[in-house]
Formats: C-alpha cells, structure tokens, sequence
C-alpha cells in the first residue's frame, strides 16, 4: 500500500501473509508489514 501527504512525503507498507510458529508449539497467521518512508 502507498501512502501520500499533501506535503509530498511517501510511505509504502509492503506486505504478506505469513504463517507463524514459536518454540512452544503455538501457530497462527496473519500480516507481516514493513514501512518504508520514501522522504
């Protein structure tokens, strides 16, 4: 997804579903996010 501002700043927010498992024996899934600003 990318975000614009009106002052002309930029965000991205790539994304993916993931599933996930900790040492304990849990799971599920769901997004995993990064955002990146581009200035």
């Amino acid at each position: 997804m990318r975000l614009a501002a009106v002052d002309g700043r930029v965000s991205q927010f790539p994304r993916a579903w993931v599933a996930v498992s900790t040492h304990d024996g849990r799971s599920g899934v769901g997004w995993l996010e990064w955002n990146r600003n581009q200035g």
